[in-house]
């Protein structure tokens, strides 16, 4: 029977297998995550099949991975060295490349991608940045694991949406180098909405809609849930399915939305050269915020059956903070973990004689539990 108790003994389960079957679990080891199905942390190599529709042309033959089509099938050979050194968010725009000639249907190069960043045991910060557009880029793309928070201003009737809600400001020198701060904002401001969204999958087609979950209005210290925002902020065209989040040079959001990640990338590139492009764009297609109004992308996790909103980046430690359990090193002897493979969850072996479980990335869908 294989001793899975100690990082010692994992380890050498990973690199010398102890069964003719795979682990059907997650591994966690120094800088790497072994996948299920993966016995030995070294494996350089590996062909998945994929269910994917196809988009009506030919899987091309690639200068990255090897893709082959068998009706809904796509077979696809993975090798390290086909992800070792790529620039952050190549896989995602190798995926959208994968939709633009034809291979993939609209959207299932998304579902391709998440099960490549599977296949093969990889640092999780270098998974990440894979799929993830460069920090320095001027927008995000948005998917199911995300959750939106809106926030914005509640103004008394007959007050335009976007009006100041500070009516001055003044900024003083204070004691030993500090600066005093006073705001005073505007008589018709009355108090703050704070909308969560959620994006789910389309019940029909490819794609996701942005889906309003509750809203929470805050007036003079009462807090007041409601189903549905008092001001729908972001409304999309019908076909909207797929959607990135920009952020401008003047502190105001966008988000541009699309029937298809090819659509999406076009309008990406208009908006990088001209940010006053959102005007010129089909109606509801692009939101331009108020400036009075901010907007977040987070990411879900399950903590002890609760769903918990985290910054994206965030890691497991920080998660349980969010969660209200700020130290968290005395839960990990007892600690259980899971993430999606394949989407649905695995559980993620780790040696609990340490605490880097803590530092694990989270890309959302986690489920993290203990007695």
């Amino acid at each position: 029977m294989c001793d899975l108790r100690t990082g010692v003994g994992l380890a050498a389960i990973l690199m010398a297998g102890c069964a003719a079957r795979a682990p059907q679990t997650y591994r966690l080891l120094p800088k790497m995550l072994v996948p299920p199905g993966v016995t030995a942390a070294d494996q350089s190599k590996r062909t998945i099949t994929v269910e994917a529709a196809p988009g009506g042309g030919k899987c091309a033959p690639s200068d990255a991975m090897d893709v082959r089509r068998s009706g809904t099938r796509v077979r696809v050979t993975v090798s390290a060295a086909d992800l070792t050194g790529k620039a952050a968010g190549w896989l995602r725009e190798w995926t959208a490349a994968r939709e633009a000639d034809g291979c993939l249907a609209a959207g299932e190069g998304l579902k391709l991608g998440q099960r490549i960043l599977e296949a093969l045991p990889l640092d999780p910060a270098v998974a990440y940045r894979l799929w993830t557009v460069d920090l320095r880029a001027s927008y995000v793309d948005l998917g199911p694991e995300d959750r939106l928070q809106v926030d914005g201003p509640i103004l008394r009737e007959g007050t335009p949406a976007d009006a100041p809600v500070l009516e001055s400001s003044n900024v003083s020198g204070g004691a030993a180098g500090t600066l005093n701060v006073e705001l005073r904002t505007s008589s018709n401001l009355l108090g703050f909405e704070r909308s969560w969204y959620a994006i789910q999958p389309k019940e029909r087609g490819a794609g996701f809609a942005i889906v309003p979950l509750y809203a929470e209005s805050h007036i003079q210290g009462v807090v007041e849930r409601q189903a549905q925002p008092r001001v729908q902020y972001l409304k999309l065209r019908p076909d909207a399915a797929f959607y990135r989040m920009f952020y401008r040079g003047d502190r105001t959001i966008i988000l541009v939305s699309a029937a298809t990640r090819v659509e999406l990338d076009s309008e990406t590139e208009r908006l990088k050269q001209d940010g006053g492009a959102c005007g010129t764009f089909p109606k509801e297609t692009c939101v331009l915020l108020p400036q009075n109004v901010g907007m977040n992308a987070l990411i879900t996790v399950t903590v002890n059956g609760k769903e918990v909103s985290v910054p994206v980046r965030s890691n497991l430690r920080s998660a349980l903070r969010t969660a209200g359990t700020p130290n968290a090193e005395p839960l990990v002897a007892r600690m259980a973990v899971r993430k999606l493979y394949a989407g649905k969850p695995a559980a993620v072996e780790f040696d609990r004689a340490t605490v880097d479980i803590l530092n694990l990335m989270l890309v959302g869908g986690e489920e993290i539990e203990w007695k």
